[in-house]
């Protein structure tokens, strides 16, 4: 009986465990705006049809026993239309920075001067502001 006594004091239990206290540091919002035209339209002073706004947020954790954890990044995307008509596109969305690339397709239909609201579409932590992003565009419709 005091063997088992004895083994069992040796355990640890789950609240003996102690779990750092990692404190997340929010860095300033990321946000990038990518102006489109109409693809089809060939004029040199072609006439915007949408506004890619793409935003960011960086959260990393601070302390020397938090360096392992996974930062959390989202990248968030609203598309407005700054046409006074219906449009309906489908479009990729490429981020490129030195190897670290993402890829986010969609497609949009947007009532007049309104806004798609497409939320997150990528989880990488690259910097926005930094990278080199392309919006590539199909035909827009005009239902």
């Amino acid at each position: 009986m005091f063997i088992a006594v004895f083994l069992a004091s040796c355990v640890k239990s789950d609240s003996d465990v102690v779990v750092p206290n990692c404190t997340p540091a929010l860095l300033p919002e990321q946000i990038r705006s990518v102006n489109v035209v109409d693809p089809k339209n060939t004029a040199t002073n072609s006439p915007v049809v949408a506004v890619f706004k793409l935003s960011q947020i960086l959260q990393s954790y601070q302390g020397t026993q938090c360096e392992n954890r996974i930062p959390n990044c989202s990248v968030n995307l609203l598309v407005k239309n700054t046409t006074s008509k219906k449009i309906q596109f489908g479009y990729t969305v490429n981020y490129l920075c030195g190897t670290n690339t993402w890829e986010y397709q969609g497609y949009s239909i947007i009532e007049p001067n309104g806004v798609d609201n497409v939320g997150i579409i990528s989880r990488n932590c690259g910097w926005i502001t930094g990278g080199n992003v392309v919006i590539s565009m199909g035909n827009i419709f005009y239902p």
